[in-house]
């Protein structure tokens, strides 16, 4: 555990380096079927890819659209 946190708190560190100067808007659809879509997959590649079922991608897709931002990504 102790390593998992060193590992995120270096990860942090990195990020600050951006600063304010990065403003990337999410996309409205969410990053996850934004990036999925882009690559031209459908939810089943991406549900083996993850090692979850498709509908664990639609509530990930989901979720990353609706509930999460990258400000509250580096907090977690």
């Amino acid at each position: 555990m102790n390593k998992k946190r060193s590992q995120i708190e270096q990860f942090a560190r990195k990020l600050k380096g951006f600063g304010e100067e990065v403003k990337v808007k999410q996309p409205a659809i969410g990053w996850l079927k934004t990036v999925r879509v882009s690559l031209g997959m459908s939810l089943q590649p991406v549900a083996v890819k993850l090692e979850i079922t498709k509908q664990g991608v639609q509530k990930l897709s989901f979720n990353t659209a609706h509930l999460l931002n990258l400000k509250s990504i580096v907090i977690i």
